[in-house]
């Protein structure tokens, strides 16, 4: 096995397993049996492109990584220990009895504990040093490309008989967080079988603590589709995860439920673009407010847009009424507003992310563009949870 791959597993404690022609060929130490990737072991192996992550069913996550003709197959991880029930779930799926589990449960006390992001970071550093391959870690947190938005609908789209485990209902929720739509999200939460559908879920608080996880993922995805900083996004969706687990009602991870998802659409509504503005601008804000926490310039936004530098600043200023680089600052101002509210990170910190170049930079943009000072806005801005 490539030693990238042997390092991983004793940096790490991954499992890691060669496949070629789909075809299993040598498997690392630590791996159960029967192995837990079986379930979803098709699908992994049909995965496009040299890195992907996937999750599974009872919330483990796996890593495909492509390289030289073989595909490395690495994991499980979790974020969490499972509980019982989850476990007799997983045994069930992999058709274990009963007397087994004590081995099962000690199998699994001993996988890593990542987080998405963590995750997402090795696998994508792992392909970099075999494939010469730069793949943002959003790339595979987000499945590949986001898809083009949807044409706005009318209202007819969300019957009131519309059910959350409706495909299609689903899909047309997220579209409506992705578009910041708040009047319509609200009127879907008021006019739907939504809190029915999701109390009646499961029999078990894990299992409505794993829908919640679940619609939190997909609500990232729609924020960041609709322009919310993937890093801000992917940070309140830990929030929201981290507290579910705290909760043992259906009543409270309902309401919890209802507050995500109205949360992420009032935030991205915060940040829509102006209907005037045309597609390729648009693109251009949207690009900015993703990308906003990384030192990036006029050039490398140009050649986003295929446009020459002098065209887009020109073309920018007239459609959106200010110069591109007063946007991009007050939109790190923006952000900054949201760390500030919502983490204790400092002053410092936050302009270093943010790529100010220096706290006092920093804090001059802020009264600029924002009226108060950071720290005034941060004692009077309280905190997301």
């Amino acid at each position: 096995m490539n030693k990238i791959f042997n390092n991983l597993v004793s940096i790490f404690g991954f499992a890691v397993r060669e496949y070629r022609d789909n075809q299993l060929i040598e498997v690392s130490a630590g791996i159960f049996d029967p192995d837990l990737v079986t379930p979803c072991l098709s699908r992994i192996l049909s995965v496009d492109g040299n890195v992907a992550l996937i999750m599974t069913r009872s919330l483990h996550c796996y890593g495909a990584v492509r390289s030289a003709g073989s595909l490395y197959v690495i994991g499980p991880v979790v974020r969490m220990r499972p509980d019982d029930v989850e476990l007799k779930d997983l045994a069930l799926e992999l058709q274990i009895v009963s007397g087994d589990l004590s081995a099962l449960r000690a199998y699994l006390d001993t996988l890593p504990i990542l987080s998405l992001t963590k995750f997402s970071d090795i696998l994508c550093l792992t392909n970099t040093i075999l494939n010469g391959e730069d793949v943002h870690p959003e790339h595979i947190l987000l499945g590949g490309d986001p898809p083009p938005p949807e044409q706005d609908a009318d209202d007819t789209q969300l019957l009131p008989d519309a059910s959350w485990n409706n495909y299609q209902t689903e899909a047309r929720l997220m579209e409506l967080v992705a578009r910041g739509d708040l009047q319509r999200v609200e009127a879907y939460m008021m006019h739907t079988q939504f809190r029915q559908d999701f109390q009646i879920a499961g029999n078990s608080i894990r299992n409505l603590r794993n829908i919640l996880i679940v619609s939190t993922t997909l609500a990232t995805r729609a924020a960041i589709r609709g322009g919310m900083n993937p890093a801000r996004a992917f940070d309140l969706s830990d929030q929201y995860i981290r507290a579910v687990e705290n909760l043992d009602a259906p009543e409270k991870i309902y309401s919890l439920m209802a507050r995500m998802v109205l949360d992420f659409t009032r935030r991205v509504g915060a940040c829509v673009i102006p209907e005037n503005v045309s597609d390729v601008i648009a693109s251009c804000m949207r690009w900015i407010r993703r990308n906003i926490s990384q030192p990036f310039t006029r050039a490398s936004l140009a050649k986003y847009a295929g446009l020459s530098e002098s065209y887009l600043s020109a073309r920018f200023r007239q459609e959106v009424g200010m110069p591109l680089s007063n946007y991009v600052v007050s939109q790190r101002v923006e952000a900054a507003k949201e760390l500030l509210s919502g983490t204790d990170k400092s002053l410092a910190d936050i302009a270093s992310y943010l790529c100010f170049s220096s706290q006092s930079h920093f804090q001059n943009a802020f009264r600029r563009y924002a009226g108060v000072t950071p720290v005034v806005y941060r004692n009077h801005a309280g905190k997301y949870f």
